[in-house]
């Protein structure tokens, strides 16, 4: 008898062991819908903010951990079961300073590189994406500044270079091979949403 009671003792102990597994779990980038990253450069400060959905139905995002070494900055990001936190939800947005001494960062515990840190020269040179004239070719674009940051738009080719003092320069192809548009973003609030821009020419 007593050795019956050992035994359901150590089954419960197992199954609720195995439970807390089940209740939080690390993220990987493969996980998530819509992931999106978005960098600042500033006079004093950079940071990078990360946005998306993680694809599981059942978790909703509870909290990133961040691991630091000499030059990486690695983030882990884990879900919590559905109903375990009040107004829990898989959306994230979430903001993270990036320290001077760091040069990239990884996300997950595959340690995929989303980051890395553009030189002043970089972002120097940059600054002549918004004296293009209309009608420069893509390809020019592309020899000269090198792959966008991001490629936005729905049915136009419409591309994105990070400029410093937290802002973008847009260009827009509108479906062709010649720059068409071109625009000055500041600032960012969300990825759906730009505060403010200058409009260098076009419509």
């Amino acid at each position: 008898m007593q050795m019956k009671k050992m035994l359901f003792i150590f089954l419960l102990i197992i199954i609720f062991s195995g439970c807390e597994i089940f209740k939080k779990a690390s993220i990987e980038k493969e996980d998530i819908l819509s992931f999106r990253m978005f960098e600042v450069y500033e006079d004093k400060a950079v940071y990078i903010v990360i946005s998306g959905h993680i694809f599981w139905s059942s978790y909703n995002y509870k909290e990133i951990k961040i691991n630091n070494s000499a030059q990486t900055k690695n983030i882990i990001m884990y879900a919590e079961l559905v109903g375990l936190t009040k107004n829990a939800t898989g959306t994230f947005n979430i903001t993270i300073p990036i320290e001077e001494n760091i040069n990239r960062v990884s996300f997950g515990n595959n340690n995929e590189i989303i980051w890395e840190r553009k030189t002043t020269e970089t972002l120097a040179h940059r600054e002549k994406l918004l004296e293009l004239p209309r009608f420069t070719p893509y390809n020019d674009v592309i020899n000269q500044f090198g792959e966008p940051d991001a490629v936005v738009g729905s049915g136009l080719v419409i591309i994105q270079y990070t400029l410093n003092n937290n802002r973008r320069a847009e260009l827009n192809f509108a479906g062709g091979e010649d720059l068409q548009r071109l625009s000055e973003v500041f600032g960012y609030t969300d990825e759906n949403e730009l505060k403010n821009e200058n409009l260098i020419f076009g419509f």
